[in-house]
């Protein structure tokens, strides 16, 4: 009987073992997820800010583009054939531009 006690308890102990080493793996696996999750959120963000400072300086090219229209003495906001019409060259403009910029 003792021996059959002996085992049993043997047994139970190396379940419990077995389970916690399983318990073990398993918030280990679920660490290493929440770690990539993490580096994916990361990731995430950086784009995000990069999303941002490129559409920043869209906006201020746009801006920078009507303030040049304005100097010019087109309205930036008329339509093409309007420009067209009022003899706008927007190639010309940008030229004239640069090389006061340079």
């Amino acid at each position: 009987m003792r021996a059959a006690e002996a085992r049993a308890a043997a047994a139970v102990d190396a379940a419990r073992s077995a389970y916690s080493m399983a318990e073990a793996a398993a918030d280990a696996e679920i660490a290493r997820l929440r770690a990539e999750q993490g580096d994916a959120m990361d990731a995430m963000r950086v784009e995000v800010a990069r999303a941002r400072a490129r559409a920043e300086e869209a906006t201020l090219e746009a801006e920078r583009l009507r303030a040049l229209c304005y100097a010019e003495g087109v309205d930036p906001d008329a339509s093409v054939e309007e420009r067209v019409r009022a003899g706008y060259d927007a190639d010309a403009a940008l030229m004239r531009g640069w090389r006061r910029r340079r």
